[in-house]
């Protein structure tokens, strides 16, 4: 008989910035299960989203393709069912699919029941549309009648995980778990909402910022913010405003943390089922959250707190053991990837690249910038530089080297005109960002 073909165990997050585990040097949040996974496993140090968003960096974690490929550039547009999705791709050749937790991939309200056309090969399903309830409110299967389950959701999903690994461990599966957390509400069952003292929570180094020493693009996110943070004032929830952010990142951690037990008794039931060596797993966001960075909350910034994400592949059977990729990935390689790990063809419509040369350490050429994009702006990464256009607004550069919390706008003119190389760094990198935007966004 053949090898078995590998199992895969998809687990991402909402809105988790990629410093908020411990092996990424986080001091505070206590994450072990993920901590050894990414010990065990591989690590991505340079893991990006294509879009600082859910709805777009779903379609693209799911396709393989850029926002402008697939069509959904902002949030609560319906991803088209003529897309290839990663589980069209693996249950043509005999996978059973299963997506469990949020979609946010149609146009449908809160919870949101989506119907089978309309979940890109995904046969088993207990999932909801968008929403991010503390107890759990969805759909199971075909069935409209909403489901409502009075325990936190995000215990609630790893139970249906559990319960769909135990009924398919005999056959070859692709499970996808999106888990709501931590995206606001900021809040958490106990004993995790206890767990990290607010007054004990070191805010970022550019919390410090102000309207006025941030970038015009950026200004309507800190007013959002600002709303968020009087309204804590205003209730009795904080007496300052650091204490509003401290209580907010507590928070977060807890949701952090809680998710990392549940990934621990995944893991566990893999370990109980012997199927450690049959199976990839892997951890990864969808996008970041500022939670304090630049004085903002939330996201859909093209800064690194925003699009900047954890991410772990584990699979024993031949992804290496403490391996860190410090290489440009982006999250539309992640189907590519899981294709090629399973011996699987990789469908013509996918953008994204495969990184099994990167984990079995082959020489390869591999892309030095990668690329996102959201509504009127788009952005170009490199491993030391960032350059961000946007349609009303004045563009941005950044000298990640040296400033990597982006305090320093190099696009303004008084520092390009002091600089010579900045300005050679501007024009190159403008016009990569320009002929890419012009090659691929403006032609859809």
């Amino acid at each position: 008989m053949g090898e078995r073909k590998p199992n895969v165990v998809f687990v991402f997050s909402d809105q988790q910035r990629w410093d908020t585990l411990g092996v990424y040097g986080n001091p505070v949040v206590r994450t072990p299960n993920l901590d050894a996974l990414a010990r065990q496993g591989v690590r991505f140090d340079n893991l990006f989203t294509t879009s600082p968003v859910c709805s777009p960096s779903r379609a693209s974690l799911l396709t393989g393709r850029y926002p402008h490929e697939h069509g959904v550039v902002v949030n609560n547009i319906t991803l088209s069912p003529r897309e290839i999705s990663v589980a069209h791709a693996f249950k043509e050749h005999g996978y059973t699919t299963g997506y469990i937790g949020k979609w946010h991939l149609t146009d449908v309200g809160l919870p949101g029941f989506v119907p089978p056309e309309a979940r890109l090969g995904f046969d088993h399903w207990f999932a909801f549309n968008r929403g991010h309830s503390k107890t759990f409110k969805g759909f199971r299967g075909d069935d409209p009648q909403l489901v409502e389950i009075p325990r936190y959701t995000t215990d609630v999903l790893v139970d249906e995980v559990i319960s769909f690994i135990r009924r398919y461990k005999d056959r070859p599966f692709l499970l996808f778990c999106s888990i709501p957390d931590p995206h606001q509400p900021y809040s958490v069952r106990e004993p995790y909402a206890s767990m990290y003292p607010p007054d004990e929570i070191p805010l970022p180094e550019s919390f410090s910022q102000g309207p006025d020493d941030l970038p015009p693009a950026a200004r309507h996110l800190f007013r959002l913010a600002q709303m968020r943070i009087r309204g804590m004032l205003e209730q009795g929830e904080a007496r300052t405003e650091r204490e509003a952010f401290q209580k907010i990142t507590s928070q977060y951690y807890g949701m952090i943390s809680c998710i990392d037990e549940n990934v621990g008794r995944i893991l566990e039931e893999l370990r109980t089922l012997d199927l450690e060596e049959d199976t990839i797993f892997v951890y990864t966001s969808d996008h970041g959250d500022f939670i304090g960075a630049h004085h903002l909350l939330y996201k859909s910034l093209m800064y690194e707190e925003a699009c900047k994400l954890p991410g772990i592949i584990w699979y024993p059977r031949e992804v290496p053991s403490g391996l860190t990729i410090d290489e440009l990935v982006s999250i539309i390689d992640f189907m590519p990837t899981l294709l090629e790990l399973a011996g699987l063809p990789v469908p013509k419509t996918v953008s994204g690249r495969s990184v099994v040369p990167l984990l079995r350490g082959e020489p390869v050429k591999w892309r030095d910038a990668l690329f996102m994009e959201l509504g009127n702006s788009c952005a170009i990464r490199t491993k030391g530089w960032k350059y961000i256009l946007h349609r009303d607004y004045p563009p941005e550069m950044y000298h990640l080297e040296e400033d990597p919390y982006e305090l320093r706008n190099l696009e303004t003119v008084h520092v390009l005109c002091d600089n010579p190389d900045y300005v050679k760094m501007a024009e190159n990198l403008r016009k990569r960002l320009v002929k890419w935007r012009k090659d691929r966004v403006d032609r859809q």
